[in-house]
């Protein structure tokens, strides 16, 4: 893991607040909850991990405002195997839906061959 990831999440030239933070990771985190808390470290109290989806090595976090959270319909998850024996996971996508003040969102973290 990176030793500060504040570069990385919270640009300095940022004049606004962000809603959302979506953070996808493909074969690079072994350990998913130590990955969740180090991003909840960093983004701090305002943001809460709303959801985290996972299909094997793909990753897939999704942090909101802790004050927009009602405004969001409940979370929807699905993988896809592009492997031809599907216990091995490590080629694929994990996807993560939901609503947003009436507008659909769909993310998407995939590795393919």
């Amino acid at each position: 893991l990176p030793d500060k990831l504040d570069d990385l999440l919270l640009p300095c030239d940022s004049q606004y607040i962000q809603d959302l933070y979506v953070i996808g990771t493909q074969e690079g985190i072994p350990d998913r909850r130590e990955w969740e808390i180090r991003l909840q470290e960093t983004l701090g109290p305002h943001f809460v991990l709303m959801y985290s989806a996972a299909h094997g090595v793909l990753q897939l976090s999704l942090f909101i405002r802790r004050d927009l959270i009602w405004f969001c319909s409940e979370v929807e998850q699905a993988t896809v195997t592009t492997r031809i024996v599907s216990q091995i996971k490590t080629k694929g996508a994990v996807g993560i839906s939901f609503t947003f003040f009436g507008t659909s969102f769909l993310f998407i973290s995939s590795h393919f061959t």
